[in-house]
């Protein structure tokens, strides 16, 4: 068994690892267009524009049109700065994601290369791409993969201080921290954590200078909201995706008691964290744990992620977590692949079964993301826009901004639906039409989902004609109507 392990672990290793690699650069072109792609996108090509963070689709609400000041700060930087360098594209967007996920490669590179060999860091990259999540968001344009590699900078920079004594890295590991608060507010876990680590290891003075020099770069995050206090306050406290309900004192152990619901919610989750929990179960009990450090960053990043984030169906926020758990995953493989004994414990057995369900269930999921969820989505947005005039004022899905943003002024649907629903009403034919008449729209565009809640058919001529919206055509799942005072009821 061991001469056979021995022989074929490397090519089957290899094999794997480019096989994933091809199925990701195959995902990239034409992956769907995200809420999160045209939401933060906006936000970007407004920043490159007019050097300020704003939404016209969002008109008037939170004064969103006038100026955003909750938002991911260094990571909208990024993305205007990719509009001003390659041109307004949605693929401009996501190459930020793209670049952040070869940096967080080549860290991990660096950090196996000097504490572990080359192996492990093979196995690790296969556990990261293993990951339904990590294989669908390093290609889209969310910040969770730019955080997770400010995050991971900080790690290593902390781990060389420990291990070396060297205050430059302490130093250097606290600005990155810090940073990454800038890239998202979930950011504060890898100061969190990074306290948790000195205390752990005992560097009092370290401790000292990585919360107070971390705390300071952390907190540039407000420098936009002074003298203007007044909007930050009703932004961060309307935000959409209520963070500022997370400002009740009772909130932070609500939250920690329910993290398991997002830690275990999917497939796509549950996967990797099984895996870790088993490696480091098993490693803890055999004595074979190489670094406790690493362990204790992960445990202290899942405890704090727990306390801060409210919504525990946002399962993306997990990726932040996934090189540690991919790290641990990857010792107790090559454990394996090296003590061939230790297959005889149960607990080992367990293991690999889960592995090969993990990696089983990723390359599914990898071909079901690249057959079915590809989109042309300048060729169908450009035949919509062949039935409206140019200028004119729509309201409509949002991922229409892609190509039409310098086109059309755009009105989002989802601040329709949020407005009715903050009114009380119900979202339908009626109330849509009573939105575009409040925003002096005049083209309606619907596609799928809001057909199903406006419960109209595809291609429905007469959907909204009692409201004065007399249909034009039909493109892919789109509708379009045209206001018409002509109609009469």
């Amino acid at each position: 068994m061991k001469e056979i392990i021995d022989k074929y672990h490397g090519p089957i290793i290899w094999t794997l690892l480019i096989f994933q690699l091809l199925l990701f650069v195959i995902n990239i072109p034409g992956l769907y267009v995200d809420f999160d792609d045209t939401w933060l996108g906006e936000q970007a090509i407004m920043f490159a524009r007019d050097g300020i963070v704003s939404s016209e689709m969002f008109q008037d609400y939170l004064r969103y049109n006038e100026r955003i000041l909750v938002y991911h700060k260094a990571f909208i930087w990024s993305g205007g700065l990719f509009i001003k360098l390659f041109g307004l594209s949605l693929y401009s967007l996501r190459l930020v994601s793209i670049l952040f996920g070869l940096i967080l490669g080549g860290l991990i590179y660096l950090f196996c290369k000097k504490y572990y060999n080359s192996t492990i860091f093979r196995l690790t990259i296969m556990i990261l791409l293993a990951c339904p999540l990590i294989f669908r968001y390093a290609a889209l344009y969310r910040p969770e993969v730019m955080l997770t590699t400010f995050g991971f900078g900080s790690f290593f920079l902390l781990y060389e201080y420990i291990k070396r004594n060297q205050t430059i890295f302490l130093i250097l590991s606290a600005i990155v921290a810090g940073l990454s608060v800038l890239v998202h507010l979930n950011g504060l876990i890898f100061i969190g954590a990074g306290v948790a680590l000195l205390l752990f290891n005992k560097r009092w003075s370290g401790f000292v200078t990585f919360s107070t020099l971390s705390v300071l770069i952390a907190s540039l995050y407000f420098y936009e909201a002074l003298g203007n206090m007044e909007l930050f306050r009703l932004q961060f406290v309307g935000d959409p995706s209520n963070a500022g309900s997370n400002l009740q004192w009772y909130m932070p152990f609500k939250n920690l008691i329910s993290e398991h619901q997002r830690l275990f919610r999917r497939p796509e989750i549950y996967g990797i964290t099984i895996l870790f929990l088993l490696s480091a179960f098993y490693q803890i009990k055999s004595k074979t744990l190489k670094s406790r450090s690493i362990l204790v960053y992960a445990f202290s990043l899942i405890v704090l992620l727990g306390i801060i984030s409210q919504n525990k169906t946002t399962k993306f926020y997990g990726i932040m977590l996934f090189p540690y758990f991919a790290l641990i995953t990857a010792q107790n493989i090559y454990l394996l692949l090296t003590e061939s004994d230790r297959l005889k414990s149960y607990l080992q057995k367990l293991f690999i079964v889960m592995l090969a369900l993990v990696i089983g269930f990723s390359l599914f999921f990898s071909f079901q993301i690249i057959l079915t969820e590809k989109e042309d989505w300048v060729s169908r947005h450009r035949a919509v826009a062949s039935h409206m005039k140019q200028n004119s004022r729509v309201i409509v899905p949002m991922n229409f901004i892609f190509n039409e943003i310098d086109n059309y002024e755009i009105v989002a649907l989802n601040l329709a639906r949020m407005i009715i629903s903050n009114r009380g009403g119900e979202f339908d034919k009626e109330t849509v039409c009573n939105m575009a008449d409040e925003f002096n729209t005049e083209y309606i565009v619907i596609d799928e989902k809001y057909r199903k809640l406006i419960d109209c058919q595809p291609g429905d001529t007469t959907c909204l004609e009692h409201n004065q919206f007399k249909y034009q055509g039909s493109e892919y799942e789109f509708d379009i109507y045209k206001r018409d005072t002509t109609l009469i009821e």
